[in-house]
C-alpha cells in the first residue's frame, strides 16, 4: 500500500467537511475571503515594500561565503566579507 493512498481518503474527507461549513453557514464564506485577503496582504504587499532579499546585490561567491559563515555560527553578524586569498 502506498503512503499516498493513506492520506487521500483523509485529505477528502476534509475537504467534504470544509465545503459542507460554507455551504451551511454564510458568514463561512466571508470568513474565508477575509482569511484569503489577509495571506494576499501578509505575503504579496508587506514582502514588496517592508522586506526586501538578504542577499541584494550580492555576486555568487560573496553569496555562498554568506551562506557558509551563517551554517557555520548562525549567531554570527551578516556583514562580515569574505576572505580573498
Amino acid at each position: 500500500m502506498e503512503p499516498d493512498s493513506l492520506y487521500l481518503p483523509r485529505m477528502k474527507a476534509i475537504h467534504q467537511k470544509i465545503r459542507q461549513f460554507l455551504r451551511q453557514h454564510p458568514t463561512g464564506k466571508v470568513l474565508v475571503l477575509l482569511v484569503c485577503l489577509k495571506l494576499f496582504i501578509m505575503f504579496a504587499i508587506l514582502r514588496v515594500f517592508f522586506f526586501q532579499p538578504a542577499m541584494h546585490g550580492m555576486g555568487d561567491e560573496e553569496k555562498a561565503f554568506a551562506v557558509g559563515v551563517h551554517l557555520e555560527n548562525p549567531h554570527k553578524t551578516q556583514n562580515q566579507q569574505p576572505i580573498n586569498p
